[in-house]
């Protein structure tokens, strides 16, 4: 069992930041893997930082005003969804209020994602969206008929992503070298944490890594996926005209 490869400078800015974002994530909550690769982990996460508040210097754009209208399309639609849960604990179906039950300690634990700032928003959605997509949740929303909400949550997630994307790209395009050095740092450290961890499970076996390889896999599975209704599969990837051909692995 080991990470899998992605192609990094295949994905657009606002992937890739949300990519990161939700890798920081899933490092923050898993003690284990936090302590043994802790030396990786401080630099990753000062250098994602550096990257993801580039982008939040961009003057105001003519996409800005859609943006925040996406959000708060977005954030009634999780609401809808998370208060439609809440209804299903007083169904008069013994069923019903457990499936309620299993997907708000889902919820729970992802807290107010609606209050969170956008890139982090994005990220938590999407994991959210996939945990509820998932086999271990998919019965529960099927009986709280909640899959059209949950579709919907997914869709606006989407469309916000590719609004930022349009923004970031704007920004790139005024300060295309900046932004391939941080991208840069941000993916070798990235690539360090890989190598890192697919190196302990060789050593120490899986048993500690299995939870966090296994979210990080899916993320990556989930981005590839991105990549190829993109386009992006195989791409001349240009950034202050530096031009490289990579194929998505």
């Amino acid at each position: 069992m080991e990470i899998k490869v992605i192609v990094l400078p295949n994905l657009p800015n606002a992937g890739h930041c949300q990519f990161h974002e939700e890798i920081v994530g899933f490092i923050n909550r898993d003690d284990v893997v936090r302590l043994k690769i802790q030396a990786l982990v401080t630099p990753y996460r000062f250098a994602f930082t550096n990257l993801s508040d580039l982008f939040k210097i961009t003057v105001k754009s003519p996409v800005t005003e859609k943006i925040e209208f996406k959000d708060g399309e977005r954030d009634l639609r999780f609401i809808a969804l998370r208060d439609a849960v809440k209804l299903g604990l007083k169904h008069f179906s013994e069923e019903v209020r457990e499936a309620a039950r299993i997907i708000m300690i889902l919820f729970n634990s992802y807290g107010r994602i609606d209050k969170k700032p956008y890139n982090y928003q994005t990220a938590l959605v999407s994991s959210l969206v996939a945990d509820l997509k998932s086999d271990t949740y998919k019965n529960c929303i099927a009986l709280l008929r909640a899959k059209d909400q949950l579709d919907e949550l997914e869709r606006l997630n989407n469309e916000f992503v590719a609004l930022m994307n349009e923004r970031m790209d704007e920004y790139a395009a005024r300060n295309p070298a900046k932004v391939l050095t941080l991208r840069k740092t941000v993916d070798e450290i990235y690539l360090n944490i890989r190598k890192a961890v697919n190196g302990l499970v060789a050593i120490e076996g899986e048993a500690s890594y299995a939870d966090f390889i296994r979210r990080v896999n899916l993320t990556v599975d989930k981005y590839k996926r991105t990549m190829a209704t993109t386009g992006s599969k195989k791409k001349k990837v240009v950034i202050n005209a530096e031009v490289s051909d990579e194929t998505n692995g």
